[in-house]
């Protein structure tokens, strides 16, 4: 009895963990690529955030808000707190949310 309270217990604490980090949001089938420049970069648990100006194909600037991976898992492909700074050129390529 005492293992079933605890094996629910864990699983109602790590389920909805799991379900934050899903790509169920994410139109998996869709890859955006875009020049841009960046305006703000966040680096806050859980994640990265930057928000990049770019232009479209009337020249008018429309902002994109880019959610990157865990700031741990960034971390390991060599990102830091200091790796970007407003002003700098990017080529992002992100799946769009599906909202």
């Amino acid at each position: 009895m005492r293992l079933g309270v605890l094996l629910a217990a864990s699983a109602a604490v790590s389920l909805p963990a799991a379900a934050h980090h899903s790509d169920a949001g994410l139109d998996m089938e869709t890859t955006l690529t875009f020049d841009g420049t960046v305006v703000e970069y966040a680096w806050r648990n859980p994640h990265v955030y930057v928000v990049v100006d770019t232009l479209d194909d009337n020249g008018e600037t429309v902002q994109w808000s880019v959610q990157t991976s865990l700031t741990m898992t960034v971390s390991r492909s060599g990102w830091t707190r200091d790796s970007l700074v407003p002003g700098d050129r990017v080529t992002i390529a992100a799946h769009p949310a599906i909202d």
